[in-house]
């Protein structure tokens, strides 16, 4: 777990009211770059890419790798919308599906991934990457990877809960 300094926190935290517009309780907000200053932070992430983490860390990933993973553009996530046609989703870009989530508000993210992401090692993929747990729009010194499970829950198409087999 990563902690930051007073003087970090308050220049992240207004990126995280930025970036997750309409959404600042997210639970968890990644950065990459150097933690220690900001002079460091070279990229703050989207609030999907935020999302593409959470579910990658919930499947066992470390922050480190599903954020590398993510920052590569590997993985992806996307508001579900069960309309769409199955040809539309046919189009999509990555090809290998991670799963559905449910977010806290009761939103379904569906994301996915490339086929390249098993021939690529997290290892291979240069740079440093963070994520911090937040409650609202303030990051707070309790670990990420507990916020990730709390901002996504993983669910089938239809929404509903995965039971545990």
């Amino acid at each position: 777990m990563i902690t930051l300094s007073r003087d970090l926190k308050s220049y992240l935290e207004p990126a995280i009211a930025h970036h997750c517009t309409n959404r600042v309780d997210v639970g968890l907000f990644a950065f990459s770059g150097c933690g220690r200053s900001r002079r460091g932070i070279k990229e703050v992430f989207s609030y999907n890419d935020t999302i593409a983490i959470a579910a990658l860390v919930i499947k066992g990933f470390t922050i480190r790798d599903a954020a590398a993973y993510v920052r590569q553009g590997f993985v992806a996530a996307a508001p579900h919308r069960s309309s769409e046609k199955l040809a539309e989703c046919e189009n999509q870009q990555h090809e290998l599906r991670v799963g559905f989530f449910r977010l806290a508000d009761g939103g379904i993210w569906s994301v996915t991934a490339d086929i390249d992401t098993k021939a690529t090692p997290p290892s291979q993929i240069e740079g440093d990457f963070f994520a911090v747990a937040t409650r609202g729009a303030t990051i707070v010194d309790e670990d990420p990877v507990d916020h990730a499970r709390h901002l996504v829950t993983e669910c089938d198409a239809r929404g509903l809960a995965v039971r545990a087999t």
